[in-house]
């Protein structure tokens, strides 16, 4: 998704929490070809694929590495300092 390409995956865990099916990207159901299939015609539509593509950047920005490690480390220090949850 950071990268701009539209996202087109199987909904397996990890990637459906990651992918907003419909809106960041587009989930087939595993082990389901056809379901693939459909999912990779459909992401040939160059608006759907623009739109895909937006959203999917918005949402990458919450999981670049620096914002991760950050939340990571006040998550460490509130345990730390006796402040968890």
């Amino acid at each position: 998704m950071a990268a701009g390409i539209a996202v087109v995956a199987t909904a397996a865990p990890g990637t459906s929490d990651t992918v907003v099916d419909q809106v960041s990207g587009l989930l087939a159901i595993p082990r389901d070809p056809d379901s693939l299939a459909d999912a990779l015609e459909r992401a040939r539509d160059a608006d759907l694929r623009a739109r895909l593509v937006a959203a999917g950047r918005a949402q990458a920005v919450d999981h670049r590495l620096d914002v991760v490690v950050g939340e990571h480390l006040a998550a460490y220090r509130r345990l730390l300092g006796g402040g968890w949850p």
